[in-house]
């Protein structure tokens, strides 16, 4: 159902193109206004939403496998148990967001700011990073290492 035949806004806009549609095998799709918004258990996999603005937004135990968040805003947002493997994290602002047991691997962090984001038991295996990322005080150089997070140096090298 879209906005036009209930009255309300419309949140999500079919963008698939043909070419897409036949990589992924379905549809993609572009989310708007959805701060603050309560989705446990949604499937966004592959999804578009760069650029979305989900600050607060409750996405625990999530399924957002290769989504793109490119510069999308994630403060606060609460994202415990979900699934953002190889997600597109270019520029997105999750200061402050929970990501407990969220799984990140080979997730590109490029540029994106996780400052003062809750990490415990939460997966980077492969992710990666450079030097406009920033981290929680708590994954100092050290730790990344160990948690086997690829980042790349200013010259733009790995």
């Amino acid at each position: 159902m879209d906005g036009e035949e209930t009255g309300q806004p419309r949140l999500w806009q079919n963008v698939a193109s043909e070419r897409d549609a036949y990589a992924s095998g379905r549809d993609a799709y572009v989310v708007h206004g959805l701060r603050g918004v309560s989705l446990p258990g949604a499937r966004l996999d592959r999804a578009q939403l760069a650029g979305s603005n989900l600050a607060g937004a409750e996405l625990n135990s999530a399924s957002m496998r290769g989504t793109d968040l490119t510069a999308a805003d994630l403060r606060t947002a609460s994202l415990e148990d979900s699934k953002l493997t190889a997600a597109i994290l270019n520029g997105a602002y999750l200061h402050g967001a929970n990501l407990r047991h969220a799984d990140f691997t080979r997730a590109d962090l490029r540029g994106a700011n996780l400052a003062d984001a809750i990490i415990d038991e939460t997966l980077f295996i492969g992710a990666q990073a450079d030097h406009a990322t920033t981290w929680p005080a708590a994954l100092d150089p050290q730790r990344r290492r160990e948690l086997q997070i690829i980042e790349a140096s200013e010259e733009g090298q790995t």
